[in-house]
């Protein structure tokens, strides 16, 4: 809820139209039956190489550090 929260004060009400397109695209592929099973599969825990997901989100994190 505050990732929502966060996008719609630096994005705007607009970003909420964006927001149900990109579920609506989800829904309609059927690849995942709830947001839940999504967010499961691309866990660190779901991962065929959990150190290499951790290097990635590490590398991501010092890219984004300003």
């Amino acid at each position: 809820m505050a990732n929502v929260c966060s996008v719609l004060l630096s994005g705007g009400v607009g970003k909420i139209r964006r927001a149900a397109a990109g579920r609506q695209y989800l829904d309609g592929r059927a690849e995942y039956a709830s947001i839940q099973e999504m967010k499961g599969s691309l866990s660190q825990k779901s991962s065929p190489d959990p150190a290499a997901f951790e290097r990635a989100n590490y590398m991501k994190a010092l890219k984004s550090y300003v």
